[in-house]
């Protein structure tokens, strides 16, 4: 059952496949260069609350240092266009 699990269908077994990640970015492309993105979704486990039964929350990160300066860049001139 260990190999089954280590190198079953869907396995991130690097050996096989060195390059297998366990996330796939989301990239769009924009005037300003492409984004990359790690997406992840939270649910509760357990909602007392039956209004929080069917509640998903999906975040997106920058998945890397380009994305993150494109974005604090996008966000000032926001908030310079905002103040105006």
């Amino acid at each position: 059952m260990r190999f089954e699990r280590r190198d079953g269908p869907g396995s991130l077994n690097r050996r096989r496949n060195p390059t297998a990640r366990a996330w796939l970015p989301l990239r769009i492309q924009t005037p300003r260069g492409v984004l990359s993105f790690i997406g992840t979704t939270t649910v509760f486990g357990t909602p007392v609350d039956i209004t929080l039964a069917e509640l998903a929350i999906e975040s997106f990160f920058p998945a890397d240092a380009a994305t993150g300066e494109l974005l604090r860049e996008a966000a000032a001139d926001a908030a310079r266009h905002t103040d105006a």
